[in-house]
């Protein structure tokens, strides 16, 4: 009798045994294979790990917990939390390439550390630059200078401070004879390096409209003479623009001047230069004047 009872405590002992491990068995959501390890129900044995449940899914606690990403054996980059920011590296100079639509959206160089966005960027609450506005081929504008739309091209820099006085020598100019007015000995400013001293051209750096005041003061001659006729012309790109006829005098032993004013849209690189010619009889000593600047 006693031995019927033993042998029904460890049946009993063995069933609860039975009972208590088959149900954990029968629902695990583990699953590991030689190659892969699925954790929740329905997972992908083609994936090495592949967890599938709802909520927080993986936790990486410690002190600087990071995780790192290899490329067989070169180490390409990392995520790490240090300290009060969460870290995005890459090593060896890779790039940092952030994708949507499997298109590239944005880029930090790996070497440069250049950040290049592929689309149009929108900040609501503004841009805050501590260090130079550059444009394209990190060219930096002069200070003062605007970045101004090209339409459809790329957007350059424009000083908005263009403009020139110049004074040239007393030089003889001879009867009936066009004399270009080069060779101005005294600049009292130039701005934007528009007006070469040697030649008298000036090249528009930025387009726009301009204006410029030319005067020609003529000195004393031997024999005094009145209404002469004279012509100033002006050229744009090398070809004849606006002429403007004059009378002038040098009755009683004094000079006299001619004075006139223009008013031209200059494109980027167009030039100006500007002739005399006098019918007097006599070479005549003058000293020409010109000032020059972009208006609009």
């Amino acid at each position: 009798m006693i031995s019927i009872l033993k042998f029904k405590s460890k049946l009993m002992k063995k069933l609860f045994f039975i009972l208590l491990i088959f149900p954990i068995i029968g629902y695990s959501q583990v699953n590991t294979l030689p190659n892969s390890i699925g954790i929740g129900q329905n997972t992908n044995t083609a994936v090495p790990l592949h967890i599938n449940k709802p909520g927080e899914v993986a936790r990486f606690q410690g002190a600087s917990p990071y995780v790192t990403f290899y490329d067989a054996l070169n180490f390409k980059g990392y995520i790490q939390v240090i300290g009060d920011h969460l870290e995005i590296g890459s090593k060896n100079n890779h790039n940092i390439d952030f994708y949507t639509n499997n298109l590239p959206q944005f880029r930090i160089d790996g070497t440069s550390g250049q950040i290049t966005a592929f689309q149009k960027i929108n900040a609501n609450n503004g841009i805050r630059l501590s260090g130079p506005l550059q444009a394209e081929n990190e060219s930096v504008g002069p200070a003062g200078s605007v970045l101004v739309s090209r339409g459809n091209a790329t957007p350059a820099w424009e000083d908005q401070k263009v403009g020139f006085e110049a004074n040239g020598n007393i030089a003889g100019y001879n009867n009936n004879t066009e004399t270009i007015l080069s060779g101005f000995a005294s600049v009292s400013f130039n701005f934007g390096n528009g007006f070469n001293t040697s030649s008298g051209v000036f090249t528009a750096p930025t387009p726009g409209v301009y204006t410029f005041n030319l005067k020609l003061d003529i000195g004393i001659t031997p024999s005094e003479t009145s209404l002469n006729p004279s012509i100033i012309r002006m050229f744009k790109n090398g070809s004849q623009w606006k002429t403007t006829h004059y009378l002038f005098s040098t009755d009683n032993g004094y000079g006299n001047n001619i004075e006139t004013k223009y008013i031209i849209n200059l494109n980027q690189n167009d030039t100006v230069h500007f002739s005399f010619f006098q019918v007097s009889g006599a070479s005549l000593n003058i000293r020409p004047s010109i000032i020059g600047f972009k208006v609009l």
